[in-house]
């Protein structure tokens, strides 16, 4: 990247004529590889796949998980988006590009939007929700204060338990990630998986609370095309969601800044990653028709 950080980035391509691409980005303390189902399932249909591990996260953080960098991080990893971006146009310009993001994932996409939407085709928002800037300034300053106090590079044990207090009220409560699915199979995948479920440093809860800030930017949003197609999904027992409140909020936030073409999905009997939930072919086929009825045909 423009800084000198290598990121690393996977490319899922078809064997067969390539008729667009998505560009992944993937959630907080996870990495790209958990997409492997759905990039395969996007190839097999003629979608070319390209996703890279975050800032922190997988296979580009693995000497210091968690850790974003000692300032700016949030941009840092929007910058990143756009950078493959610019590489995916340079490499086939004349494929429309499609951006998904899930959950943190979910909030790069929404701040990259704010930016340069002009070079997508349309983005999927999975997992994401609405989080006040009435909660989100005031944690800043209190993140900032602990990095301060107690180091930018050391575990945020604290802003952890603050910032998933509650998630787990709705679950069968057996691990500190139930909430993330009601697959039991995919929580303990994650459990079991040496690139998830960290807990991150004190300096990335402050990059985490500027990205939610800046991704809900109502002045930044502006500069998004109005009639940008976006598709907002989540499972209706997903907390970062409020279990439905949430996505119908971002939805109606980019409605009230003039987006015309503007969905949403709530699917029942699914939490937070609804691509990796028993059904979750059901899910591939909904984006994959969405894809298809916006530019594919």
């Amino acid at each position: 990247m423009s800084d000198g950080v290598s990121v690393f980035i996977k490319i899922w391509e078809p064997t067969s004529t390539i008729k667009a691409i998505v560009q992944l980005s993937h959630g907080m303390a996870e990495h790209i590889n958990r997409y492997d189902d759905f990039a395969s399932y996007l190839v097999e249909r003629g979608i070319l796949v390209i996703g890279n591990d975050h800032r922190g996260h997988g296979q580009t953080g693995a000497k210091n998980l968690g850790f974003i960098a000692e300032s700016d991080g949030s941009n840092r990893m929007v910058e990143d988006i756009i950078a493959i971006t610019t590489y995916i146009q340079k490499s086939y310009p004349t494929l429309p590009i499609f951006l998904i993001g899930h959950s943190m994932g979910s909030f790069i996409v929404r701040s990259y939007l704010t930016k340069e939407s002009k070079r997508l085709s349309g983005a999927i928002l999975i997992g994401t929700g609405t989080m006040p800037s009435t909660v989100l300034k005031p944690g800043i300053q209190l993140a900032k204060f602990i990095s301060r106090i107690r180091g930018k590079r050391q575990k945020g044990t604290f802003l952890n338990k603050v910032s998933f207090f509650g998630y787990n009220k709705r679950t069968r409560k057996k691990s500190d990630f139930d909430w993330l699915s009601v697959n039991e199979d995919n929580v303990q995948a994650y459990l079991e998986d040496p690139y998830c479920g960290f807990i991150p440093s004190n300096q990335f809860f402050v990059d985490l609370y500027q990205l939610y800030l800046s991704a809900q930017d109502k002045v930044k949003a502006d500069n998004i095309s109005k009639s940008f197609p976006i598709l907002l999904l989540a499972g209706e027992e997903d907390p970062v969601g409020n279990y439905g409140k949430g996505i119908n909020k971002a939805a109606s936030f980019y409605q009230s800044k003039g987006l015309t073409n503007v969905q949403t999905k709530l699917y029942p009997n699914m939490s937070h990653e609804v691509l990796n939930e028993k059904m979750n072919v059901s899910v591939y086929d909904d984006i994959y028709h969405w894809l298809k009825g916006e530019t594919l045909e």
